[in-house]
């Protein structure tokens, strides 16, 4: 039979990574819009440039969406299945819970990568 705790404790630990990995994504992106704002570089080029960046960090942020809404509801489907005695579905699910958070994980790093390089490209538009 599947331990409730750990199931729990393991849903609250993936939650609260993924709660403050996505704060700290919108803080950065607030401050990139912020200080995008805030340039005044005087080329049309570079503005582009970095509306187009901040766009793909909002579709990367959309792309967390799905499958973090997954993994809550597969995360309250084992818990029903646990508690109705399906110990073989909670485990089936609960395989399926950890691939959801890969996936969450794998768009969270992918996110912080391109804020990364947005970040250094912006270092080197001050220098112009």
């Amino acid at each position: 039979m599947i331990d409730i705790a750990n199931v729990v404790g393991f849903i609250n630990n993936i939650a609260a990574q993924t709660t403050a990995s996505v704060s700290r994504v919108n803080e950065t992106i607030s401050r990139m819009q912020q200080e995008t704002e805030e340039v005044e570089c005087g080329t049309k080029v570079v503005m582009c440039q970095l509306n187009v960046q901040l766009k793909q960090s909002n579709q990367a942020i959309e792309a967390l969406e799905k499958p973090h809404r997954k993994m809550h509801d597969l995360a309250f489907a084992i818990y029903r299945a646990s508690v109705d005695g399906k110990s073989k579905e909670a485990r089936e699910m609960l395989r399926e819970l950890e691939r959801c958070s890969g996936e969450v994980v794998q768009q969270l790093r992918r996110l912080a990568s391109d804020i990364s390089n947005t970040e250094i490209e912006l270092m080197g538009m001050e220098r112009l």
